[in-house]
């Protein structure tokens, strides 16, 4: 019988990744940054870095996508859109966010 207090490692470590993450993005213009990329859907199909990759499908796999092997790429185009600011701390918090979702 286990007991009913017993909270798994995994869990403890997702609270504690979303946490960080949390605490990251508020001090800095990334999520606006990101936020606005969704809202406003710009045609990013200049950026041939994206090599085709639908930037805005939702699904985790896409995410992971862009966060892993189009990290730089996501780099630029945020940059590009938001400038400077946007990347405070953008190493950090994708790291957290390859953490969070479960990248591989």
């Amino acid at each position: 019988m286990a007991d009913p207090c017993y909270i798994p490692q995994q869990s403890k470590d997702t609270v504690e990744h979303t946490c960080m993450l949390l605490e990251m993005i508020d001090k800095g213009s990334f999520t606006a940054c990101a936020s606005k990329l969704m809202k406003e859907n710009p045609d990013l199909s200049d950026y041939e870095c994206l090599e085709g990759m639908d930037f805005y499908e939702k699904s985790t796999a896409n995410s992971c996508r862009k966060i892993t092997t189009k990290k730089d790429c996501i780099r630029k185009i945020m940059e590009h859109r938001s400038g400077k600011d946007a990347l405070v701390g953008y190493d950090e918090i994708i790291e957290r966010v390859v953490k969070l979702l479960d990248c591989e």
